[in-house]
């Protein structure tokens, strides 16, 4: 298996794992990429550029129906990183400073912890937790003192700066472009974070450590705002960009209006969902784009820059693939390839025109489904496709049963999917629950995809025969026990929102 190796990043020498006797338990790389929906060769025929993804996907166990468990950034980490749903931890929205927050969550040991506690060096770098408040999370006792870089704000603001083409949304704070190709190269005064963080996990994977190691790599891209160096974009040939396979017109006259609510309203919109409820009646959406967040479909294509979007996206993957592909050829280089379990996941999805939106952050497919992939190192290891629909929170106790680690004092709500990879089960046991806000709520089992919004509307896909959700069956009657069995999932208990210890708030 052959890694793309960068020239910065390739590995000066191998590097010395520690002795066996000292080093019996294997060792964890966790790679968490943002905002990377399913575009990737392991999971479709979309037009992306992930080699190295593929590479790896290989060598591994791929999840093909893998959710996660919140379709927001923070709320998907805290889960993944504690193992607990949004339900129980009250955690729904990124404002909530996971560090800060008055709930017990807050003390619950999470996976770098954890591993520190089962004798492990706890390595991070790069946005793994969220990235707003940042001092939060370095005095959170979290990783191993000395290794840890975080994300960094102020640097990924100042790029627009060095950008030789910037492509603005008219009336929007959105915007992308493309680097010089010198970027991410030879020089540290022109590398991304994302180059610095990887650059910093090839570093540690090239020194010798005596404890058995977790280390956590975030990256950030494709997160917007979308920018890559030139050699990224020419992959991508303006001329040669398609409508995205999902994309439909109309997509949203069968959705209830709080889906349409999703789909069309900024986070601080303070419309009741009823205002969305007749499309044709609906402001235009010129006069509502200063408050957006979510950027609509037609408002791209309209305005001619649904081509340069997606484009910007797909340059944005074919880099944050390079990264990874050097964190790997430096694994591979170094001592420890053998003794490592390597696990890959996105922390949502992402829409590109689908549903008409172009963001995260809905109940659909297209937020909800996430990359995620194993490669064990145990003997015996399998590498297949593995289709039963699996949660990332089903990352904290597949590890803790993979490295023979303790389990945490408190409850895991994921399950534990070692049976799985060995064979000796065939699915995971029960449908995947994803919660976005307080009573917004998805399940998904092998066939479909069940929604329910607060006011008890509801949304129902057969995943098989309609990957893209373009035919609501809810209403049909010939579904009803299939909505019954699904509705019986949603949670019955929902923690509250919760809010920060001494109104700490962000």
């Amino acid at each position: 298996l052959t890694f793309a190796a960068g020239t910065v990043l390739c590995a000066q020498g191998a590097a010395f794992a520690s002795d066996k006797s000292e080093q019996s338990r294997p060792n964890v790389l966790l790679v968490v990429f943002d905002d990377l929906n399913d575009w990737v060769k392991p999971l479709s025929d979309a037009p992306s550029a992930t080699p190295n993804l593929s590479a790896f996907a290989r060598e591994s166990a791929v999840f093909t129906q893998a959710s996660t468990a919140s379709p927001v950034c923070n709320p998907s980490r805290v889960a993944l990183l504690t193992g607990v749903h949004p339900t129980v931890s009250g955690i729904y929205n990124n404002a909530q400073v996971y560090p800060r927050v008055d709930h017990w969550i807050k003390d619950a040991r999470n996976l770098p912890q954890h591993f520190r506690d089962n004798g492990y060096i706890a390595a991070g770098y790069g946005k793994i937790f969220h990235h707003r408040h940042v001092e939060a999370y370095e005095n959170a006792d979290i990783w191993t003192p000395g290794y840890y870089a975080p994300w960094n704000l102020e640097k990924e603001e100042a790029l627009p700066e060095a950008a030789e083409m910037r492509i603005e949304i008219p009336g929007l704070k959105r915007h992308f472009g493309r680097l010089p190709d010198d970027w991410d190269r030879d020089d540290p005064s022109k590398m991304q974070q994302d180059t610095l963080n990887t650059l910093s996990a090839v570093n540690f994977l090239n020194g010798a450590h005596d404890k058995p190691f977790f280390l956590a790599l975030g990256i950030y891209r494709p997160h917007t705002h979308w920018y890559a160096a030139r050699r990224y974009w020419d992959k991508f040939p303006r001329e040669k960009i398609a409508l995205a396979e999902g994309v439909k017109e109309g997509d949203l006259d069968d959705v209830p209006p709080y889906g349409r609510l999703l789909a069309y309203a900024d986070a601080g919109d303070k419309r009741s969902p009823e205002d969305y409820a007749d499309l044709k009646a609906m402001p235009e959406f010129a006069e509502r784009a200063p408050f957006m967040r979510n950027l609509r479909q037609d408002y791209l294509v309209d305005h001619d820059l649904y081509k340069d979007a997606q484009r910007a996206y797909l340059a944005s993957v074919a880099y944050a693939d390079d990264m990874f592909g050097r964190v790997m050829a430096a694994l591979e280089a170094s001592g420890y390839a053998d003794n490592t379990i390597v696990v890959v996941v996105s922390d949502h999805g992402y829409h590109l025109g689908e549903k008409e939106h172009w963001h995260k952050s809905t109940m659909w497919e297209r937020s909800m489904r996430v990359p995620f992939m194993i490669r064990d190192v145990r003997p015996g290891r399998r590498n297949v496709r593995i289709n039963t629909p699996v949660s990332l929170l089903d990352v904290f106790p597949t590890l803790v049963d993979m490295t023979g680690i303790n389990a945490p004092k408190h409850d895991l709500n994921g399950v534990d999917l070692a049976p799985v990879l060995s064979g000796e089960r065939r699915d995971r046991g029960r449908p995947v629950v994803s919660t976005l806000y307080r009573g917004f709520h998805s399940v998904r089992n092998d066939q479909y995809r069940f929604i329910r919004y607060p006011d008890g509307t509801t949304e129902l896909y057969d995943m098989q025969k309609d990957p893209w959700e373009w035919s609501n069956l809810s209403g049909n009657d010939r579904y009803a026990p299939i909505v019954k069995e699904l509705s019986s999932w949603v949670p019955s208990a929902e923690e509250e929102t919760v809010g920060h210890v001494g109104d700490k708030a962000p």
